[in-house]
Protein backbone atom coordinates (compact mmCIF):
# COMPACT_ATOMS: atom_id res chain seq x y z
CA UNK A 1 0.00 0.00 0.00
CA UNK A 2 1.10 3.55 -0.69
CA UNK A 3 1.10 6.19 2.05
CA UNK A 4 -1.28 9.04 1.39
CA UNK A 5 0.32 12.38 0.58
CA UNK A 6 -0.49 14.74 3.48
CA UNK A 7 -2.57 17.86 2.98
CA UNK A 8 -0.90 21.25 3.53
CA UNK A 9 -2.90 23.00 6.25
CA UNK A 10 -0.63 26.00 6.79
CA UNK A 11 2.55 27.82 5.78
CA UNK A 12 4.94 29.38 8.27
CA UNK A 13 7.86 31.80 7.85
CA UNK A 14 10.48 31.74 10.60
CA UNK A 15 13.93 33.15 11.26
CA UNK A 16 13.60 36.68 9.91
CA UNK A 17 14.37 39.54 12.28
CA UNK A 18 14.40 42.62 10.04
CA UNK A 19 12.70 41.44 6.87
CA UNK A 20 8.96 42.05 6.67
CA UNK A 21 7.14 38.73 6.50
CA UNK A 22 5.17 39.69 3.39
CA UNK A 23 8.44 40.15 1.47
CA UNK A 24 9.06 36.42 1.92
CA UNK A 25 5.48 35.20 1.79
CA UNK A 26 4.78 36.77 -1.60
CA UNK A 27 7.41 34.43 -3.09
CA UNK A 28 5.57 31.35 -1.79
CA UNK A 29 3.34 29.70 -4.39
CA UNK A 30 2.37 26.43 -2.67
CA UNK A 31 -1.42 26.51 -2.15
CA UNK A 32 -3.20 25.48 1.04
CA UNK A 33 -5.61 22.56 1.50
CA UNK A 34 -4.00 20.52 -1.28
CA UNK A 35 -1.59 17.53 -1.16
CA UNK A 36 2.03 18.47 -0.47
CA UNK A 37 4.05 19.03 -3.66
CA UNK A 38 7.75 18.96 -2.73
CA UNK A 39 8.73 20.35 -6.14
CA UNK A 40 6.66 23.50 -5.59
CA UNK A 41 8.03 23.82 -2.05
CA UNK A 42 11.60 23.58 -3.39
CA UNK A 43 10.86 26.21 -6.05
CA UNK A 44 9.46 28.45 -3.29
CA UNK A 45 12.67 27.95 -1.33
CA UNK A 46 14.74 28.90 -4.41
CA UNK A 47 12.68 32.04 -5.05
CA UNK A 48 13.24 33.17 -1.46
CA UNK A 49 16.97 32.48 -1.81
CA UNK A 50 17.07 34.46 -5.07
CA UNK A 51 15.99 37.58 -3.17
CA UNK A 52 19.67 37.84 -2.25
CA UNK A 53 19.13 38.98 1.34
CA UNK A 54 19.50 35.67 3.17
CA UNK A 55 22.63 33.72 4.02
CA UNK A 56 20.63 30.50 4.18
CA UNK A 57 17.12 29.35 3.24
CA UNK A 58 15.55 25.98 4.01
CA UNK A 59 12.18 24.30 4.16
CA UNK A 60 10.60 21.41 6.04
CA UNK A 61 7.21 19.92 6.89
CA UNK A 62 5.77 19.78 10.41
CA UNK A 63 3.20 16.98 10.95
CA UNK A 64 -0.06 17.92 12.66
CA UNK A 65 -2.35 15.83 14.86
CA UNK A 66 -5.03 15.67 12.18
CA UNK A 67 -2.60 14.08 9.69
CA UNK A 68 -1.96 17.26 7.73
CA UNK A 69 1.36 19.14 7.58
CA UNK A 70 2.45 22.71 7.88
CA UNK A 71 5.22 23.82 5.48
CA UNK A 72 7.89 25.90 7.20
CA UNK A 73 10.34 28.13 5.32
CA UNK A 74 13.23 29.09 7.59
CA UNK A 75 15.67 31.88 6.75
CA UNK A 76 18.89 33.31 8.13
CA UNK A 77 19.42 36.96 7.29
CA UNK A 78 22.81 37.98 5.90
CA UNK A 79 25.09 39.97 8.19
CA UNK A 80 26.17 42.74 8.36
CA UNK A 81 23.18 44.61 6.95
CA UNK A 82 24.42 48.18 7.49
CA UNK A 83 28.03 49.08 6.76
CA UNK A 84 29.56 52.56 7.06
CA UNK A 85 33.22 51.92 6.34
CA UNK A 86 36.28 52.81 4.28
CA UNK A 87 36.77 50.41 1.40
CA UNK A 88 39.11 49.51 -1.47
CA UNK A 89 37.65 49.33 -4.97
CA UNK A 90 39.29 47.48 -7.86
CA UNK A 91 38.66 48.01 -11.56
CA UNK A 92 40.72 45.67 -13.75
CA UNK A 93 41.08 48.33 -16.46
CA UNK A 94 41.86 51.28 -14.17
CA UNK A 95 43.35 49.88 -10.96
CA UNK A 96 42.72 50.55 -7.26
CA UNK A 97 40.71 53.32 -5.63
CA UNK A 98 39.86 53.99 -1.99
CA UNK A 99 36.85 55.64 -0.43
CA UNK A 100 34.05 55.73 2.11
CA UNK A 101 30.84 53.84 1.60
CA UNK A 102 27.54 53.67 3.46
CA UNK A 103 25.37 50.71 2.45
CA UNK A 104 22.02 49.63 3.84
CA UNK A 105 20.91 46.27 2.49
CA UNK A 106 17.33 45.19 2.96
CA UNK A 107 16.46 48.80 3.83
CA UNK A 108 13.31 49.02 6.01
CA UNK A 109 13.13 45.21 5.85
CA UNK A 110 11.63 45.53 2.35
CA UNK A 111 14.54 44.16 0.27
CA UNK A 112 15.46 47.69 -0.77
CA UNK A 113 19.10 48.70 -1.19
CA UNK A 114 20.46 52.18 -0.43
CA UNK A 115 24.05 53.16 -1.13
CA UNK A 116 25.99 56.42 -0.92
CA UNK A 117 29.71 56.94 -1.17
CA UNK A 118 32.75 58.39 -2.81
CA UNK A 119 36.29 57.34 -3.70
CA UNK A 120 39.61 58.65 -5.00
CA UNK A 121 42.47 56.97 -6.79
CA UNK A 122 42.31 55.34 -10.21
CA UNK A 123 38.74 56.62 -10.43
CA UNK A 124 37.41 59.65 -8.54
CA UNK A 125 33.66 59.47 -8.05
CA UNK A 126 30.75 60.05 -5.73
CA UNK A 127 27.13 59.07 -6.02
CA UNK A 128 23.97 57.55 -4.58
CA UNK A 129 22.00 54.44 -5.56
CA UNK A 130 18.58 53.10 -4.58
CA UNK A 131 16.77 49.97 -5.73
CA UNK A 132 13.53 48.21 -4.88
CA UNK A 133 12.78 44.94 -6.75
CA UNK A 134 9.06 45.09 -5.93
CA UNK A 135 8.06 48.68 -5.28
CA UNK A 136 4.42 48.26 -6.36
CA UNK A 137 1.99 46.06 -8.27
CA UNK A 138 3.18 42.60 -9.34
CA UNK A 139 7.01 42.57 -9.28
CA UNK A 140 7.29 46.18 -10.48
CA UNK A 141 10.85 47.32 -9.71
CA UNK A 142 12.67 50.64 -9.58
CA UNK A 143 16.35 51.55 -9.53
CA UNK A 144 17.78 55.07 -9.47
CA UNK A 145 21.38 56.20 -9.36
CA UNK A 146 23.11 59.55 -9.78
CA UNK A 147 26.72 60.59 -9.53
CA UNK A 148 29.83 62.16 -10.93
CA UNK A 149 33.09 60.49 -12.00
CA UNK A 150 36.54 61.47 -13.23
CA UNK A 151 39.23 59.07 -14.45
CA UNK A 152 41.90 58.59 -17.05
CA UNK A 153 41.03 56.36 -19.99
CA UNK A 154 42.72 53.00 -19.56
CA UNK A 155 44.55 53.00 -22.91
CA UNK A 156 43.85 56.23 -24.82
CA UNK A 157 45.50 59.55 -24.00
CA UNK A 158 42.60 61.48 -22.52
CA UNK A 159 40.62 61.78 -19.30
CA UNK A 160 36.88 61.27 -18.88
CA UNK A 161 34.53 63.40 -16.78
CA UNK A 162 30.87 62.49 -16.50
CA UNK A 163 27.76 63.51 -14.58
CA UNK A 164 24.73 61.24 -14.86
CA UNK A 165 21.25 60.36 -13.64
CA UNK A 166 19.75 56.95 -14.44
CA UNK A 167 16.26 55.61 -13.72
CA UNK A 168 14.98 52.12 -14.66
CA UNK A 169 11.55 50.54 -14.14
CA UNK A 170 11.02 46.79 -14.52
CA UNK A 171 8.32 44.16 -14.24
CA UNK A 172 8.12 40.38 -14.11
CA UNK A 173 5.60 38.55 -16.29
CA UNK A 174 5.30 35.27 -14.44
CA UNK A 175 8.62 34.19 -12.96
CA UNK A 176 10.52 33.58 -16.20
CA UNK A 177 10.00 36.78 -18.18
CA UNK A 178 11.27 40.18 -17.06
CA UNK A 179 11.22 43.46 -18.93
CA UNK A 180 12.69 46.77 -17.90
CA UNK A 181 12.95 50.20 -19.48
CA UNK A 182 14.25 53.59 -18.51
CA UNK A 183 16.71 56.29 -19.40
CA UNK A 184 19.97 57.94 -18.48
CA UNK A 185 20.79 61.63 -18.71
CA UNK A 186 24.52 62.17 -18.99
CA UNK A 187 27.01 64.90 -19.65
CA UNK A 188 30.35 63.40 -20.62
CA UNK A 189 33.61 65.09 -21.59
CA UNK A 190 36.65 63.42 -23.13
CA UNK A 191 39.55 65.69 -22.18
CA UNK A 192 42.52 65.32 -24.52
CA UNK A 193 45.89 67.05 -24.55
CA UNK A 194 44.92 69.40 -27.38
CA UNK A 195 41.13 69.15 -27.67
CA UNK A 196 37.96 68.19 -25.80
CA UNK A 197 34.94 66.22 -26.96
CA UNK A 198 31.75 67.15 -25.08
CA UNK A 199 28.67 64.95 -25.27
CA UNK A 200 25.26 65.71 -23.73
CA UNK A 201 22.72 63.01 -24.33
CA UNK A 202 19.67 61.12 -23.21
CA UNK A 203 20.00 57.34 -23.38
CA UNK A 204 16.73 55.35 -23.42
CA UNK A 205 17.28 51.69 -22.54
CA UNK A 206 15.20 48.51 -22.97
CA UNK A 207 15.98 45.12 -21.49
CA UNK A 208 14.30 41.70 -21.77
CA UNK A 209 15.32 38.58 -19.85
CA UNK A 210 14.03 35.02 -20.07
CA UNK A 211 15.26 33.07 -17.04
CA UNK A 212 14.53 29.51 -15.89
CA UNK A 213 17.55 29.05 -13.56
CA UNK A 214 16.80 27.29 -10.29
CA UNK A 215 19.03 29.63 -8.27
CA UNK A 216 20.79 32.76 -9.48
CA UNK A 217 24.15 32.59 -7.69
CA UNK A 218 25.28 29.08 -8.72
CA UNK A 219 22.64 27.54 -11.02
CA UNK A 220 22.45 23.78 -11.49
CA UNK A 221 19.87 23.82 -14.27
CA UNK A 222 17.97 26.13 -16.57
CA UNK A 223 18.66 28.76 -19.20
CA UNK A 224 19.00 32.52 -19.22
CA UNK A 225 18.62 34.76 -22.26
CA UNK A 226 19.12 38.53 -22.11
CA UNK A 227 18.60 41.22 -24.74
CA UNK A 228 19.60 44.82 -24.04
CA UNK A 229 19.22 47.82 -26.35
CA UNK A 230 20.86 51.07 -25.23
CA UNK A 231 20.36 54.13 -27.44
CA UNK A 232 22.09 57.51 -27.14
CA UNK A 233 20.60 60.70 -28.58
CA UNK A 234 22.99 63.64 -28.33
CA UNK A 235 21.62 67.14 -27.77
CA UNK A 236 24.53 68.69 -29.68
CA UNK A 237 26.81 67.50 -32.46
CA UNK A 238 28.00 64.30 -30.79
CA UNK A 239 26.01 62.01 -33.08
CA UNK A 240 23.50 59.28 -32.22
CA UNK A 241 24.27 55.64 -31.63
CA UNK A 242 22.90 52.41 -30.18
CA UNK A 243 24.42 49.32 -28.57
CA UNK A 244 22.71 45.93 -28.83
CA UNK A 245 24.03 43.44 -26.25
CA UNK A 246 22.97 39.79 -26.14
CA UNK A 247 23.71 36.90 -23.80
CA UNK A 248 22.59 33.24 -23.88
CA UNK A 249 23.45 30.83 -21.05
CA UNK A 250 22.67 27.18 -20.27
CA UNK A 251 23.32 25.17 -17.10
CA UNK A 252 23.25 21.39 -16.60
CA UNK A 253 24.22 19.39 -13.50
CA UNK A 254 26.39 16.42 -14.51
CA UNK A 255 26.62 15.24 -10.90
CA UNK A 256 23.91 16.22 -8.44
CA UNK A 257 23.93 16.71 -4.70
CA UNK A 258 25.51 19.28 -2.42
CA UNK A 259 28.91 18.90 -4.14
CA UNK A 260 27.52 19.08 -7.63
CA UNK A 261 29.41 19.29 -10.91
CA UNK A 262 27.77 21.69 -13.38
CA UNK A 263 28.40 22.34 -17.06
CA UNK A 264 27.77 26.00 -17.94
CA UNK A 265 27.80 27.39 -21.49
CA UNK A 266 27.44 31.00 -22.64
CA UNK A 267 27.43 32.98 -25.88
CA UNK A 268 27.48 36.79 -25.80
CA UNK A 269 27.97 39.73 -28.11
CA UNK A 270 27.76 43.50 -28.47
CA UNK A 271 26.99 45.28 -31.71
CA UNK A 272 27.27 49.02 -32.32
CA UNK A 273 24.80 50.88 -34.55
CA UNK A 274 24.97 54.46 -35.85
CA UNK A 275 27.76 56.94 -35.16
CA UNK A 276 30.88 55.05 -34.03
CA UNK A 277 33.29 57.47 -32.43
CA UNK A 278 36.63 56.05 -31.36
CA UNK A 279 35.85 56.85 -27.72
CA UNK A 280 33.21 54.09 -27.79
CA UNK A 281 35.52 51.43 -29.18
CA UNK A 282 36.14 48.67 -26.62
CA UNK A 283 38.42 45.68 -26.28
CA UNK A 284 38.05 42.03 -25.27
CA UNK A 285 40.40 40.07 -23.07
CA UNK A 286 38.87 40.88 -19.65
CA UNK A 287 37.28 38.98 -16.77
CA UNK A 288 33.87 39.43 -18.43
CA UNK A 289 34.90 38.45 -21.98
CA UNK A 290 38.06 36.33 -22.43
CA UNK A 291 40.13 35.48 -19.39
CA UNK A 292 43.90 35.04 -19.34
CA UNK A 293 44.71 38.39 -20.97
CA UNK A 294 46.07 41.36 -19.04
CA UNK A 295 44.35 44.76 -19.38
CA UNK A 296 45.36 46.92 -22.34
CA UNK A 297 47.76 49.74 -21.44
CA UNK A 298 48.46 53.01 -23.21
CA UNK A 299 51.86 51.69 -24.26
CA UNK A 300 50.43 48.51 -25.77
CA UNK A 301 47.77 50.47 -27.65
CA UNK A 302 50.21 53.13 -28.87
CA UNK A 303 52.59 50.47 -30.24
CA UNK A 304 49.77 48.89 -32.22
CA UNK A 305 50.08 45.56 -30.47
CA UNK A 306 47.23 43.05 -30.41
CA UNK A 307 44.90 44.94 -32.80
CA UNK A 308 42.60 41.91 -32.87
CA UNK A 309 41.39 42.79 -29.36
CA UNK A 310 39.74 46.09 -30.35
CA UNK A 311 36.45 46.90 -32.02
CA UNK A 312 32.98 48.37 -31.91
CA UNK A 313 31.59 44.82 -32.24
CA UNK A 314 32.52 41.65 -30.36
CA UNK A 315 31.27 38.11 -29.77
CA UNK A 316 32.44 35.55 -27.21
CA UNK A 317 31.65 32.01 -26.08
CA UNK A 318 32.53 30.41 -22.75
CA UNK A 319 32.49 26.86 -21.42
CA UNK A 320 32.86 26.09 -17.72
CA UNK A 321 32.91 23.01 -15.50
CA UNK A 322 31.99 24.09 -11.96
CA UNK A 323 32.73 21.74 -9.06
CA UNK A 324 31.52 22.51 -5.54
CA UNK A 325 34.16 21.60 -2.94
CA UNK A 326 32.58 23.16 0.16
CA UNK A 327 28.81 23.69 -0.09
CA UNK A 328 27.71 27.13 1.06
CA UNK A 329 27.01 27.26 4.79
CA UNK A 330 26.41 29.87 7.49
CA UNK A 331 29.27 30.54 9.90
CA UNK A 332 28.95 31.26 13.61
CA UNK A 333 29.03 34.97 12.71
CA UNK A 334 25.89 34.56 10.53
CA UNK A 335 27.84 35.06 7.30
CA UNK A 336 27.95 32.65 4.40
CA UNK A 337 31.00 30.79 3.09
CA UNK A 338 31.58 28.19 0.39
CA UNK A 339 34.20 27.12 -2.14
CA UNK A 340 34.15 25.85 -5.72
CA UNK A 341 36.71 25.26 -8.46
CA UNK A 342 36.17 25.96 -12.15
CA UNK A 343 37.83 24.96 -15.41
CA UNK A 344 37.11 27.26 -18.36
CA UNK A 345 37.64 27.90 -22.06
CA UNK A 346 36.77 31.30 -23.59
CA UNK A 347 36.70 32.13 -27.31
CA UNK A 348 36.09 35.52 -28.94
CA UNK A 349 36.38 37.94 -31.85
CA UNK A 350 36.36 41.74 -32.10
CA UNK A 351 36.29 44.15 -35.03
CA UNK A 352 35.20 47.63 -36.10
CA UNK A 353 33.10 46.15 -38.91
CA UNK A 354 30.50 43.38 -38.83
CA UNK A 355 31.66 42.02 -42.18
CA UNK A 356 35.22 41.61 -40.85
CA UNK A 357 34.28 40.29 -37.41
CA UNK A 358 35.56 36.77 -38.10
CA UNK A 359 38.43 37.63 -40.45
CA UNK A 360 41.15 37.28 -37.80
CA UNK A 361 41.95 34.20 -35.75
CA UNK A 362 39.96 33.65 -32.61
CA UNK A 363 41.26 34.87 -29.27
CA UNK A 364 41.36 32.08 -26.69
CA UNK A 365 41.60 31.97 -22.94
CA UNK A 366 41.82 28.76 -20.96
CA UNK A 367 42.58 27.96 -17.35
CA UNK A 368 41.11 27.35 -13.92
CA UNK A 369 39.72 29.37 -11.07
CA UNK A 370 38.10 29.39 -7.65
CA UNK A 371 34.78 30.75 -6.42
CA UNK A 372 34.39 31.85 -2.81
CA UNK A 373 30.95 32.57 -1.39
CA UNK A 374 31.09 35.76 0.63
CA UNK A 375 28.60 38.09 2.32
CA UNK A 376 27.62 41.23 0.42
CA UNK A 377 29.55 40.32 -2.71
CA UNK A 378 27.72 37.01 -3.07
CA UNK A 379 30.85 35.49 -4.59
CA UNK A 380 34.47 36.40 -5.27
CA UNK A 381 36.00 35.03 -8.46
CA UNK A 382 39.66 34.36 -9.23
CA UNK A 383 40.60 32.92 -12.65
CA UNK A 384 44.12 32.19 -13.84
CA UNK A 385 44.33 31.65 -17.57
CA UNK A 386 46.56 31.50 -20.61
CA UNK A 387 45.85 33.91 -23.48
CA UNK A 388 46.28 32.21 -26.86
CA UNK A 389 46.14 33.66 -30.37
CA UNK A 390 47.08 32.08 -33.70
CA UNK A 391 48.09 28.87 -31.96
CA UNK A 392 50.64 30.64 -29.72
CA UNK A 393 50.51 31.61 -26.08
CA UNK A 394 50.57 35.41 -25.99
CA UNK A 395 49.73 36.18 -22.39
CA UNK A 396 48.85 34.84 -18.94
CA UNK A 397 46.91 36.65 -16.26
CA UNK A 398 45.01 36.30 -12.98
CA UNK A 399 41.56 37.84 -13.36
CA UNK A 400 39.75 39.01 -10.23
CA UNK A 401 36.07 39.87 -10.16
CA UNK A 402 32.79 39.53 -8.28
CA UNK A 403 30.01 37.00 -9.12
CA UNK A 404 30.03 34.34 -11.82
CA UNK A 405 31.09 35.35 -15.32
CA UNK A 406 27.62 34.28 -16.46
Amino acid sequence: MFAAIPIVSGIDIVGQKVTKEYIIRREVQHPLDVPLDSLIALEDRNRIDNLGIFAEVGWRTIPQLDGSVRVEYNVTESWPRIVPAPYPAYDEKLGWSYGMLVVIRNFQGRNQNLLAGGQIGAQDLYGVFFSDPWITGDHVSLSVNAGKAYFGHSYRYYDIESTSLRMIFGRYFGYNHKMSAGFELEKKSFLGVTDTLDLNYIAPEFNYTYDTRDVYLSPTKGVRMNQNLLTMFDFGSGGNRAFWTQSYSMYKALIGGARNLVLAINASGRFSIGDRKEVYQVYIGTSSTIRGWRPVTRTLFKNGEQPYRFGHHWVTSSFELRQILIPKFVTRWKTEFGLAVVGFVDVGFASDGLSSLFDDSAMLGTGAGVRVNWPWAGMFRLDYGLGIYGGEQIDRYLNFSVAQKF
